[in-house]
């Protein structure tokens, strides 16, 4: 199993040496009450090794990103779709004036924005 390590890049080592996060107070004092009320659990993690959290982070994270892609997908289809014909036609007059490059990706944005305010459930 490949182990996580620090990046290689020197910008990026000393980007990550500066790094500070966002803290959100409402959010830490919520996370400190839950260490508190779960001192077990809290041991269980902190006994973890550091490689194996990482994966564990970077799993969650692979699984939004495959989630994202498959909506994407589903509103691709969904604007291909036969009967879409003409949001697809008003749409695309939005993004015609967008690079070739970006037009793709733009014309699926502007049908996840038309979904989401029509409150259209795609099955």
């Amino acid at each position: 199993m490949p182990t996580l390590k620090g990046p290689k890049n020197s910008k990026l080592n000393a980007a990550s040496s500066n790094f500070t996060p966002r803290i959100n107070e409402e959010i830490d004092n919520k996370l400190n009450q839950f260490i508190k009320d779960n001192p077990k659990l809290t041991e269980t993690v902190q006994q973890m090794p550091r490689d194996y959290l990482e994966r564990k982070y970077l799993l969650g994270k692979m699984q939004q990103q495959n989630k994202r892609e498959a909506y994407t997908a589903k509103v691709s289809e969904w604007l291909n779709a036969p009967e879409q014909q003409a949001l697809k036609g008003a749409l695309e007059h939005i993004v015609k004036e967008m690079p070739e490059k970006v037009r793709q990706t733009e014309l699926v944005k502007e049908a996840k924005q038309y979904i989401r305010k029509a409150k259209i459930k795609l099955s």
